[in-house]
């Protein structure tokens, strides 16, 4: 756990919440096992208990397109699927859907798998 929680110095990869200690995390599968993910080091990264719980079998684009329509509907109190959005889409309406960042990202890190 340790040499997991070392790869972000201490931070949730996701969300960038300090995790204080190797009991205050979970270890999450980039690559979820549900989806052939193995359990090796470079597949697994420290993650808060909220984000993990949230990410779920969800692979990182899944993932980021989850909490951008949870930001998206804290604004517009509705939410869209990937297929809502492309029916959408194809009969000419264009949503305002908000970029989402994971920490990892802002903080420049190497794109993971």
């Amino acid at each position: 756990k340790k040499k997991v929680l070392a790869k972000t110095n201490g931070h949730c990869i996701y969300c960038g919440l300090r995790l204080d200690s190797p009991k205050d995390f979970s270890i999450d599968h980039i690559v979820p096992r549900f989806n052939g993910g193995e359990n090796t080091i470079d597949n697994l990264v420290p993650s808060c208990r909220s984000c993990n719980s949230a990410k779920r079998t969800r692979d990182l684009d899944e993932f980021r397109f989850y909490r951008a329509m949870q930001d998206f509907q804290k604004l517009h109190s509705i939410s869209f699927s990937r297929e809502q959005i492309s029916f959408l889409e194809s009969i000419g309406v264009h949503l305002e859907v908000p970029e989402y960042k994971f920490w990892f990202e802002e903080q420049g890190m190497e794109p993971l798998l």
